[in-house]
């Protein structure tokens, strides 16, 4: 059994991995295309309109998504009834964004020419959250994974096409978008047989009233996700302008490889942590898997200060070059975020969805008071270090309140040690003298000699594995 579940999350990783990281690496490439054809200023539009969206779902859906993965775990629950009540909720959100969203033409803003978007976009996600959470809670792995690779696909496609030939700017952006998660919110629907589900649908007011005794309480917690994550970008809006906030925007390109790997496993071990948080051997199982994601975390994460201002010239053209500078503290930001991520599981998979909110919470007034303090007296650098303090605070508060659920076992002369290297690699970057670069990329191998036992373990485990393979 135990080996099971090992092999369980391994094999959902990977399906993730294709899914997920392939397209993301293929989006992060892209960053040259879009900081050619866009400005500053119009790719400062599109992030707060992809920003703005990001807040309205959970609040407007209340969340159902979360418990549309969630609840087909329960073998008493009809999954009619799950589909049904998250898609009419869905619709009754979809409905109110779209009468709301012309309002913005009152108001003469940087946005309001571009107000049609927010409910095309708005729709177009949710309904893809939806039925991609249903696949995944249903255990329609593959289908999820298919989903992701096609919406990549026709992504990139349809950039290209709107951005180069058709010269479309933010219109050409945004079609793109929307146009690629209807397109695999289909495919989903198709590949994972959902028709089936689909004409099984209903509403039940108890096994709505469970939902959402559940769900609602994540409302807050992803606010405060958001405001720890987005609302800094707001605040420079509003003290440096639109195009202060693109070059902020793009610089999270970069970190972005290190939250899709977080997410990658993330995704594979909520399934996991559903599955096994009855087990008696729960807590051994955790703290194996933990120690593990944190040891790939911080290694990827002093590999990306130490290669950021190259990748920065890399990927960053024109005017864009100078946001390398704020990449090093939101590696680290983005490191605390997925570790904090993984604990966030611990709770959903004892439903305890309410112990999320004070971390959050707390997180979140810590990086919004910081941000409005510091962000218009010091400039953009400030919203990378407050997202940095404020992911800290909740990483740290997560840890300690875990321990009511299941108790894991920490190594902190090692992971205090690990932090402090890349700490201190993160700020020789940012200094950004002569030998910074040679003096961040010894912080590398000082990492791996940290954790040279545990990595060796992994080591000889994927290649034991790949030897059974070529056996069988």
């Amino acid at each position: 059994m135990g080996g099971s579940k090992y092999k369980k999350l391994l094999s959902d990783t990977a399906l993730f991995s294709i899914s997920s990281f392939g397209s993301k690496l293929v989006t992060f490439f892209l960053v040259p295309l879009y900081t050619s054809y866009l400005s500053d200023f119009e790719y400062g539009i599109v992030d707060i309109i992809s920003s703005t969206n990001s807040l309205l779902i959970p609040l407007l859906t209340l969340s159902v998504s979360e418990a549309v993965l969630r609840f087909p775990f329960d073998k008493d629950k009809k999954r009619g009834a799950i589909l049904g009540n998250a898609l009419f909720i869905t619709l009754i959100a979809c409905l109110f964004v779209g009468a709301v969203s012309p309002g913005l033409l009152l108001f003469d803003t940087e946005l309001t020419p571009y107000w049609y978007w927010i409910p095309a976009l708005f729709a177009s996600t949710i309904i893809g959250s939806i039925f991609s959470s249903y696949a995944r809670g249903t255990n329609r792995v593959r289908a999820f994974a298919m989903k992701g690779i096609l919406q990549t696909a026709v992504t990139v496609g349809l950039n290209i096409l709107f951005l180069i030939p058709l010269g479309m700017g933010i219109s050409g952006y945004m079609l793109s978008i929307v146009i690629a998660e209807a397109i695999s919110a289909l495919f989903v629907i198709v590949a994972g047989g959902m028709h089936r589900d689909l004409c099984e649908l209903s509403l039940e007011r108890a096994t709505a009233r469970e939902m959402l005794s559940y769900s609602v309480p994540m409302i807050p917690t992803m606010l405060a996700w958001w405001i720890m994550q987005l609302s800094d970008k707001y605040v420079i809006i509003a003290a440096w302008g639109a195009a202060a906030a693109g070059l902020y925007a793009v610089a999270y390109k970069i970190p972005t490889i290190l939250s899709t790997v977080s997410l990658i496993f993330t995704r594979a071990w909520q399934i996991s942590a559903f599955e096994n948080s009855e087990e008696e051997d729960y807590s051994t199982f955790i703290t194996t898997i933990y120690k593990y994601f944190w040891i790939v975390n911080i290694v990827l994460c002093g590999g990306l200060i130490a290669f950021s201002k190259i990748l920065g010239s890399i990927l960053f053209q024109n005017e864009f070059f100078v946001a390398w500078k704020y990449v090093p503290a939101l590696v680290i930001a983005y490191m605390f975020s997925g570790v904090s991520g993984f604990l966030a599981s611990v709770f959903s998979a004892a439903k305890k969805t309410g112990a999320l909110f004070h971390s959050s919470m707390v997180g979140a007034a810590v990086n919004l008071i910081l941000n409005i303090i510091l962000i218009p007296m010091f400039g953009v650098i400030m919203a990378a270090l407050t997202t940095c303090v404020a992911f800290l605070i909740t990483w740290l508060i997560r840890l300690f309140t875990s321990r009511r659920i299941v108790r894991i076992r920490i190594s902190w002369v090692r992971d205090v040690l690990s932090l402090l290297l890349v700490l201190a690699s993160a700020v020789v970057m940012y200094l950004d003298f002569d030998y910074s670069f040679i003096i961040s990329l010894a912080a590398v191998p000082l990492l791996l000699a940290l954790y040279y036992d545990s990595l060796g373990a992994i080591i000889k485990g994927v290649l034991g594995r790949i030897k059974r393979k070529k056996v069988e």
